[in-house]
């Protein structure tokens, strides 16, 4: 992370981390946001989304968290049949969020 802030040789500055930080930039005026986060992920710590979360209900944005166990980033999971899985319903998941906040395009034309 310090190299992608260009922070290599010291720990960055507050201001730069928070700049970086979606959580900076949560407004009332956000659309509908759903995250979805594996237990096991080792390339963002789930405690991100949990914080991002908790700041879009602070802003009164409609949102969804599910945090799904056993899987790392990319819904990757200890076997190939696991990853299938938890690929699948995570866009399962994600289609259905979409239609219950925005419905489906289809029905309204």
């Amino acid at each position: 992370m310090n190299l992608f802030l260009a922070c290599q040789d010291a720990p960055c500055p507050a201001d730069r981390l928070r700049a970086a930080s979606p959580t900076s930039y949560v407004d009332a005026k956000d659309p509908p946001i759903f995250l979805m986060h594996g237990t096991d992920d080792q390339t963002v710590s789930v405690d991100q989304t949990t914080r991002f979360h908790a700041a879009l209900q602070a802003a009164g944005v409609p949102t969804k968290m599910v945090v799904v166990p056993g899987v790392g980033h990319s819904w990757i999971g200890k076997t190939p049949e696991s990853t299938r899985d938890t690929s699948k319903g995570a866009l399962q998941q994600s289609i259905d969020f979409i239609e219950a906040t925005i419905g489906d395009a289809t029905t309204k034309r």
